[in-house]
């Protein structure tokens, strides 16, 4: 989609500000598309929007329990937060899917 490369062209280029609103145009086109809705919580944390980054994450977590970048993410994000109930919950819930994943290994 247009919208999503534009996006992605504009945050690789420094205009974040920019970038978010192509971004979310593009997350509001296909509202289903973890990958934009990805690249726009990435989008939004460069330039602190970190509630609004971890909104983004949430949902993919949430629509695709599964999909360990978001999780990963998420993880990194709640922490840098302060939100260390919150990483607690998505630590064990990666463990049940995986023991073995090198996050848990690096205790993040």
């Amino acid at each position: 989609m247009l919208q999503h490369a534009l996006g992605m062209w504009l945050l690789n280029h420094g205009q974040a500000e920019f970038a978010v609103l192509s971004l979310a145009k593009a997350t509001e086109l296909a509202p289903d598309n973890t990958d934009y809705r990805y690249d726009l919580a990435v989008a939004l944390h460069s330039l602190h929007e970190l509630e609004a980054a971890q909104r983004q994450l949430t949902q993919i977590v949430q629509s695709q329990p599964a999909n360990r970048k978001a999780r990963v993410l998420l993880i990194q994000y709640w922490k840098e937060n302060g939100q260390l109930q919150n990483v607690q919950i998505l630590l064990a819930e990666l463990e049940q899917q995986n023991p073995d994943d090198p996050v848990l290994q690096q205790g993040l």
